[in-house]
């Protein structure tokens, strides 16, 4: 055979040219490894801790172990956080804590006081103090619960913690306000009996000025009080309640939450909104409405003690049957939400799926399946009208049948001055406007129940994390499942069966087998999502059930099969979870994730902005972002399931070889076998069993099921 010499030169020159280019490509993700570790160094977590101790004692949490960094203890101690700019007098409005960080020394907490925050020392923060501050602060919410369920008593403990001073300034007007309106009965008797007598002169004329000041302080005073005390009450409420409600949301356990479908879900938790204007309006309704209808009584009885006695009979009946038919407003009301939420769960599924549904010309029978619950929710609604208007029709009855039963009681005695008659019926109006007020605040309680029974699952539902749960420390690489089997509740057959599969440091390693064989209930059992039926998932050689498996979570890079983008910028989306990244470290992880050059090329860069759809980017993209924010954080395990199914077959090589690179557990569900030749280990899935282990070369050898997978897909 003779040899061309130009074609061996030839290909000496393109063996030369790939040797430089993967020489080159692994001096990059090297660099950009190096890059990355070393933005990520520059901001190592604050070790000023002292501030996370104060505010746990504060909400009398346990306290943190000192020296585990600002970030570590606030977790540690179950706190919440977000991300507040400080602006003009700040320093002069107390609302929530803050965490505060000085141009230079550790950081800072501020409590709330009267017209502003104090400090741990109890120093009032000055303009100078402020002056000193970062402009970029922490607001620190507490949670709703550190480890024991949320009882009703627990939750009323919790939002009226710190409301003292708002209810006793609305105690203190309202009695005021009930006290000079109290005058006004007796006034009036005067005023009449006089004129009656023919004392007619200045005297009488003052009397009656003083009369109508008094009036117009009662009321004013009222309306103060009541607007004031309502406004703050309700942001307290809404300061403390709701942020602790949707952490109390995003802390339970993924199953408790799967129960509920999205739609129900967020309704169940928008409900702590409607409690808080229900537990203020009835807080407010009832110290204001008891003060005026105690002392308003009081004149009553003392100007005519029959007339008293009559009238609070009358009314003790009246308040008995608008409290039944508000009883019975709020049970179909609680249908009428469960029935609401039937309906927009439905509806909230069909539009998701609405491109199958016309394509599979399904609209009549989804249609149908609407009206059907619509139909349930109607009935419910119009049963909870129909005693709505009976609770509204008992309130109305109340001045016109107090006052017919002054008429009567007058009437059938005949002996009644005309004076003392208009001061009991100045008293009579008064008891009634109050105790109509007094009537709003139980019917709004009882809108209260319906709205907390709503809440009840999300509140009771097992936390994510066990209480006293280990901190797993910087994980090393190392992970196992020993004997794993899982079972979903209600089902006999088990969805994995003794499996056991182990990730040294370092290692790639691969799941594949054919649909249904158990691969996403593993991933799952990973993330720690679910617990395993028996067995044990292990990091490190400690069983994931005694970590806090939010601080595991938290170091491992995970990409799922379904993975979306959030809305916000590049950067957001690359950042997320991730603290203080810098932009350096953004553009290194896109680097490694192969996506760098294109976001250059973008107009905005960073800052180009991903919608919800993703529509303006291609699946291969979103899919390349997701790896991105998976490497971002350095992670010891990455966790991919079916991580670049999107990309062509050049980019993904690019991306995998990236990947392989880095020194960095790799943890691979695949369906196209191209992208795990190169991996370790292989484990191969099949009803919910391991049937074979190997490399790539060696299960192609004496595996058949894998061997049928690899054909199917060279054939493919």
């Amino acid at each position: 055979t003779t040899v061309d010499p130009t074609m061996d030169t030839l290909t000496a020159e393109r063996t030369d040219t790939a040797v430089s280019r993967a020489a080159a490509d692994l001096a990059a993700v090297d660099e950009a490894w190096r890059r990355l570790a070393a933005a990520a160094a520059e901001r190592p977590e604050r070790p000023d801790d002292d501030a996370a101790r104060t505010l746990a004692a504060h909400y009398d949490l346990p306290s943190p172990t000192p020296g585990t960094g600002l970030v570590t203890a606030l977790r540690a101690a179950g706190l919440h956080w977000t991300e507040v700019r400080l602006d003009g007098h700040w320093y002069r409005r107390g609302a929530a804590p803050l965490i505060v960080f000085p141009v230079s020394g550790p950081a800072v907490a501020l409590l709330p006081t009267r017209g502003g925050y104090r400090t741990a020392h109890g120093r009032r923060v000055t303009a100078a103090d402020a002056g000193a501050y970062d402009r970029t602060a922490w607001q620190v919410y507490p949670p709703l619960s550190a480890g024991p369920p949320v009882t009703t008593r627990h939750l009323l403990r919790f939002a009226a913690r710190g409301a003292g001073p708002d209810l006793r300034f609305l105690l203190t007007a309202g009695l005021l306000a009930a006290l000079i309106g109290g005058v006004l009965p007796f006034l009036s008797a005067w005023i009449i009996t006089g004129v009656a007598g023919g004392s007619v002169g200045g005297q009488l004329l003052w009397s009656l000025a003083a009369l109508i000041a008094s009036f117009v302080v009662a009321n004013a005073l009222l309306l103060s009080a009541r607007n004031a005390a309502l406004v703050r009450l309700q942001g307290r409420l809404q300061l403390r309640l709701e942020p602790a409600v949707w952490s109390h949301l995003l802390s339970r356990d993924l199953r408790a939450l799967e129960e509920m479908g999205t739609s129900d879900l967020v309704q169940r938790a928008n409900s702590v909104t409607e409690m808080r204007k229900a537990l203020s309006d009835s807080v407010a309704a009832g110290v204001l409405g008891s003060a005026f209808g105690l002392v308003s009584l009081a004149a009553l009885i003392f100007v005519d003690p029959v007339v008293g006695g009559c009238v609070l009979v009358a009314t003790l009946l009246l308040m008995a049957a608008a409290s039944y038919a508000a009883i019975r407003q709020q049970r179909h009301e609680l249908a009428n939400r469960e029935a609401f939420a039937a309906v927009a769960g439905f509806l909230h599924t069909a539009l998701l799926a609405i491109e199958k549904i016309q394509v599979a010309a399904r609209e009549e029978r989804i249609f149908a399946g609407w009206a059907q619950r619509y139909a349930r929710q109607r009935s419910t609604d119009a049963a909870t009208l129909r005693w709505q208007a009976r609770v509204a029709a008992c309130s109305a009855a109340l001045q016109p049948t107090l006052l017919a039963t002054l008429g009567i009681v007058v009437a059938l005695r005949q002996d009644v001055a005309l004076g003392t008659f208009v001061a009991a019926s100045i008293a009579v109006g008064q008891f009634a406007a109050s105790v109509g007020m007094l009537q709003g605040g139980v019917i709004s309680a009882f809108s209260l129940v319906a709205a907390y029974r709503r809440l009840v699952p999300v509140l009771t539902a097992a936390p994510d994390v066990t209480p006293g749960a280990a901190d797993p420390g910087r994980l090393r690489g190392r992970v196992q499942l020993h004997e794993v089997t899982f079972t979903y509740p209600g089902t006999g057959r088990p969805v994995l069966d003794r499996v056991s599969i182990t990730a040294e440091p370092g290692e790639f390693i691969a799941v594949v087998g054919p649909s249904g064989a158990g691969k996403s209930t593993l991933i799952r059992l990973l993330l720690g999502l679910v617990p395993p039926s028996s067995g044990a998932v292990r990091y490190d050689g400690r069983d994931l059930s005694e970590l806090d498996v939010r601080a595991v979570r938290a170091q491992l890079g995970v990409v799922l099969q379904q993975a979306r983008a959030v809305r916000g910028s590049i950067r957001d989306n690359v950042a997320a979870g991730t603290e203080d990244l810098t932009d350096e470290a953004v553009w290194q992880a896109l680097r490694l994730a192969g996506l760098a050059d294109e976001v250059r090329d973008m107009p905005m860069g960073l800052h180009t902005m991903v919608s919800e759809d993703n529509k303006a980017f291609s699946g291969g993209q979103i899919q390349r972002l997701m790896v991105a924010r998976a490497l971002a954080k350095q992670p010891p395990v990455l966790v991919l399931d079916e991580a670049t199914s999107a990309l062509d077959n050049i980019t993904q090589r690019k991306v995998t070889d990236r990947i392989a690179d880095l020194d960095v557990t790799r943890i691979v569900v695949a369906h196209r076998l191209s992208t795990i030749r190169a991996a370790d280990r292989i484990y191969v899935l099949d009803n919910g069993r391991i049937v074979a282990e190997g490399t790539f070369d060696h299960l192609v050898a004496t595996a058949p099921l894998f061997a049928r997978l690899v054909a199917r897909q060279e054939v493919t």
